[in-house]
């Protein structure tokens, strides 16, 4: 069995321990080091981001927002996706950045959509088969990153999302 994972009440150090997770919990926010999760009963916590798997549930109400950590450029995502599964993340970006984008699987079964939650503006179609995408981003927005398993099992996946100025 699991061993249940510390919970804090922020995403650094010499936070308070506030509670343990024995099970699910929605992730609201991704960051390098720490996550942060919801709890069912109300407000979050944080979790250290190598003491969770993370999987796409059922219950999975929105996008889960990647923030990269300050003075960094890239984060990288590991996760696990039921067959036929979807995920979707946002961040945002500004105009003029370079974004790149890699996403790995077993068999190349997770591939990836990108779009403009501003303009609508899709900038990386998922059927085109390519698991790495770079561009220079034309507009400040959140941009969403949609994962697709495509793949007849469940599948796990790698993202890794970097932006240059």
């Amino acid at each position: 069995a699991e061993q249940p994972v510390a919970v804090y009440g922020g995403p650094e150090g010499g936070q308070p321990l506030v509670a343990y997770l024995a099970g699910w919990a929605d992730v609201q926010r991704l960051g390098e080091s720490w996550h942060e999760i919801l709890f069912p009963t109300g407000g979050s916590g944080w979790v250290k981001a190598d003491s969770i798997h993370l999987s796409v549930g059922c219950g999975q109400s929105g996008p889960l927002r990647l923030e990269l950590p300050a003075g960094t450029s890239s984060q990288m995502i590991e996760g696990k996706m039921p067959a036929a599964a979807q995920i979707a993340f946002v961040f945002w970006a500004g105009g003029g950045q370079v974004a790149t984008i890699r996403v790995s699987s077993p068999e190349n079964s997770v591939l990836f959509h990108l779009e403009g939650t501003g303009n609508g503006q899709v900038y990386k179609q998922l059927l085109d088969g390519e698991s790495e995408w770079e561009s220079t981003l034309d507009r400040d927005q959140e941009y969403l990153l949609t994962l697709d398993n495509v793949g007849p099992a469940a599948a796990t996946y790698t993202v890794e999302l970097g932006l240059q100025d």
